[in-house]
């Protein structure tokens, strides 16, 4: 079965989706919306409200916006060449076993890793790195930094992370690799 478009209550309320099948378009708005394992989400928008994607066994989204005062917890991860962005007041938990993030992007918000497997590509274009909270080991293939970021040096420091290419953009648009 396939849902074109799901929009979570705009009121405070709930919402449970549950059983199996495919929803193109996911936006919260407001409330709590809950997603089984057997649901998988093409596209989920998080605006306002929280959103819980169960299961690491499910189908992982393909491309995951939050912000405002969003919040979603994923026990999934992105699916092969999406991405996750996250914009300023959202806030994101990610605890997705071993799954992979092929891209993230960072305007700011808030952002928690219990854990997950490799992150291709994070680019942290402003916000504070220091929200950015880690719970295990994980490996960033490539980040990349602008100037805007507060606390970078502290983030790129953090015990648990491995970078494999680190890149610093200068105010001129250009990356300084630094190793």
């Amino acid at each position: 079965d396939v849902v074109n478009w799901f929009q979570s209550p705009a009121a405070k309320g709930s919402a449970h989706l549950v059983g199996s099948g495919t929803i193109t378009n996911g936006e919260s708005l407001d409330g709590r919306t809950e997603v089984a394992a057997g649901i998988a989400i093409t596209n989920l928008r998080v605006g306002g409200g929280e959103v819980r994607l169960d299961g690491a066994a499910g189908t992982s989204p393909t491309t995951v916006e939050v912000g405002g005062g969003g919040y979603l917890r994923t026990l999934r991860g992105i699916a092969g060449g999406g991405s996750m962005t996250l914009f300023g007041g959202g806030r994101v938990v990610v605890d997705c076993d071993t799954d992979t993030i092929p891209t993230l992007n960072m305007y700011g918000g808030r952002l928690e890793i219990v854990q997950c497997g490799t992150i291709t590509t994070a680019n942290i274009y402003d916000g504070d790195a220091s929200r950015i909270g880690i719970g295990r080991p994980i490996t960033f293939t490539t980040i990349n930094i602008w100037p805007t970021v507060r606390n970078a040096s502290k983030f790129l420091h953090h015990p648990l992370l491995t970078f494999s290419t680190t890149n610093w953009r200068l105010d001129s648009g250009e990356f300084v690799p630094s190793n």
